[in-house]
């Protein structure tokens, strides 16, 4: 396979990882936390079973995620987001500095993000990401060939649904995460979405399962951020929806290892470049972007293949 020189994704993204570099996770207690947050004098943001502050680690500004004490998802959530967070890294996502798990006080600490995490860009209106800036931020961190996965602040989503039955987490779990998020820079939708068509305006859906529904149509416009229109390569935006959908499978057995995913999203963004290079189209095949799925068995160490 002709290699591919990964270009550089957009600064403002990449500007915040000195910082992360700094940290290693480190157990912190809550004396500490008054300290890190100043008396907790500055705040984020407030959810369901959490608040969020402010706080500085060596002059090195962190988000602090508080847990509602009464909250019993809230210190299930804690549990796994400790153990999922502590195994991955991504250099473009927001990664865990430390944690406090002292009585009823139950701490996450992350590095904080002043430009903004990926999230955000995706769905910004003034940050807009092209089709080969996605791929980038997806090759970029794992192309080492080493040990590494992908999660942002917050399971919700991202967790593999084979820690509720298991409680462990395993390399297969990381794909998972991984295939998530890659879901998330495809569509630029969040891991969990509202449902729609749904009388129930508190439905929702995994954002697997709408990408799932979505594939039986054969409509990669339908999946695909459409604030990108036609300016993709559908061939690579097939490559791409078929490695995440492998890597999100239920069977963690059925899930691709990372190498594998190097190799697709590779190719995916050597047709990319290929499509800007020449000035072609959206489409290479005479603007038909449905095409057939062929999802191959990744337990004889092959990876989806589009057609």
């Amino acid at each position: 396979m002709t290699s591919v020189a990964v270009e550089k994704i957009p600064k403002e993204i990449k500007q915040d990882y000195d910082i992360s570099l700094k940290f290693k996770n480190k157990i912190y207690s809550y004396s500490d936390i008054l300290k890190i947050t100043n008396n907790f004098c500055q705040i984020l943001g407030k959810g369901g079973f959490r608040t969020i502050y402010m706080g500085y680690v060596d002059d090195a500004p962190v988000a602090v995620k508080m847990l509602s004490p009464s909250s019993v998802q809230g210190y299930q959530q804690f549990q796994a987001e400790v153990k999922l967070l502590m195994r991955v890294h991504h250099r473009n996502l927001t990664s865990l500095v430390g944690y406090c798990n002292e009585g009823s006080n139950k701490t996450l600490i992350y590095e904080y993000m002043a430009n903004g995490n990926l999230r955000q860009y995706l769905s910004s209106g003034t940050k807009f990401l092209s089709w080969k800036d996605r791929l980038c931020i997806a090759i970029i961190p794992i192309d080492g060939g080493s040990h590494v996965s992908t999660v942002v602040a917050g399971t919700a989503g991202y967790l593999d649904p084979n820690y509720y039955q298991s409680s462990r987490l395993t390399e297969k779990s990381d794909i998972y995460s991984f295939g998530v998020v890659l879901l998330e820079l495809i569509t630029s939708q969040a891991a969990i979405r509202m449902a729609e068509d749904n009388n129930d305006d508190d439905e929702k859906t995994h954002l697997s399962h709408w990408v799932s529904s979505v594939v039986e149509r054969g409509d990669i416009h339908g999946i695909v951020d459409s604030r990108l229109g036609r300016d993709f390569d559908c061939s690579s935006a097939w490559k791409v929806v078929e490695t995440a959908m492998a890597c999100v499978s239920q069977s963690s057995n059925e899930r691709p290892i990372m190498s594998e995913v190097l190799i697709e999203l590779k190719n995916a963004l050597e047709m990319e470049l290929s499509r800007t290079k020449y000035g072609g189209g959206g489409n290479k095949s005479n603007g038909d972007s449905s095409v057939e799925l062929v999802f191959v068995n990744v337990q004889k160490k092959s990876t989806p293949q589009a057609r």
